[in-house]
This record gives C-alpha cells, structure tokens and sequence, in this order.
C-alpha cells in the first residue's frame, strides 16, 4: 500500500513538474501503464465470479456515460465551476485520510464500500471542475489535465467496480 501511494504521488508529481514538456508525457504513459497493473487484481477478483465479464462491462460503461455528461456540463462556458475548487480540495484530503485510516488501522470492508460508494460523485466533481476551468481559459497544460481527467476516469471505474462486485458478483 505505501509503495504504491509512493508511486503514484511521486509520479503525479513528476508529471506535474514536467507539464509543459515532451517528458511529462512520456511519465503520463508510464503513469497509465502502471495504473493499469494496479487494477489487475480487481479485474481478476471480478472475473472469477460467474457474471465477471458483464461486472467490468457494466463498470466501463458507467464512466464512459458520466464522462460525457460531465464534459457537457463543465464544458459550459457561461457557468462558473470555481466554487467546487476548495471543496474538492479538502473533500480529497478527508478522503485520503479516511482511506489510509481504514486500510492501516481500522480494516473494515464495509468502510471500503462507503468510499467508494463516495469517490464516484467527488471524482465526478473534480472532472466537472477541471474541464470547466480549462473551458474558461484556467487551464492551459494539456498534460495536467488529461491527467485529472485520467484518474478521475480510473476512480469511478475502479469504485463502480468495487460496488458492483460487492452487491452482485457473489457466486
């Protein structure tokens, strides 16, 4: 668990480092590489239940459909998203919190679900956020936000698929 929060932040915060050059692209693969091989174990636990392939079917379709209701919405430039800057800011910090919280020292499964039950709708926030600051000028590393936007993605994916696996994948 440490490692793998040690790469990801310290990949995300090379990516950032490297946002307005040809490197930080080459660390935003490496960086989706790697995500990919975190998730594997997930999309094995979901295979091995009878109805494995319609669970991640179900868990990619669900994200996609957000994403492009959500691109909509903060695609809009007439309306102001900034507001959401500060909540999602301290809403991650708790989240971050509660996570290393429950995985280090509490262990309770149903605490996973509730955050995943709660990193659906903040990811969705975040990605509604960062498009509508890059439509209205906020934004301007391509880089940076693809790499929101990637993570935000991969967490509704990922936290759909936790939920999905808990309430109906049991064989």
């Amino acid at each position: 668990f440490v490692g793998h929060m040690i790469a990801f932040y310290g990949l995300c915060f090379m990516i950032e480092k490297n946002r307005d050059n040809t490197l930080g692209v080459v660390l935003m693969l490496g960086f989706t590489f790697l995500m990919g091989v975190m998730l594997a174990p997930l999309l094995t636990i979901a295979m091995k239940s009878s109805n494995g392939a319609n669970l991640i079917m179900t868990a990619a379709g669900g994200p996609g459909a957000l994403f492009i209701a959500l691109a909509a919405l903060g695609s809009d430039k007439t309306r102001d998203f900034s507001f959401l800057g500060k909540f999602v800011g301290i809403s991650v910090l708790i989240l971050m919190a509660t996570i290393v919280l429950n995985v280090l020292f509490l262990k309770m499964p149903v605490m996973n679900l509730i955050i995943s039950a709660v990193i659906i709708p903040l990811s969705g926030a975040i990605i509604v956020y960062r498009i509508n600051d890059a439509a209205r000028g906020g934004e301007t590393s391509h880089v940076s936000l693809a790499l929101d936007l990637y993570i935000g993605i991969y967490n509704i994916f990922s936290a759909l698929l936790r939920l999905l696996i808990a309430f109906t994948g049991n064989d």
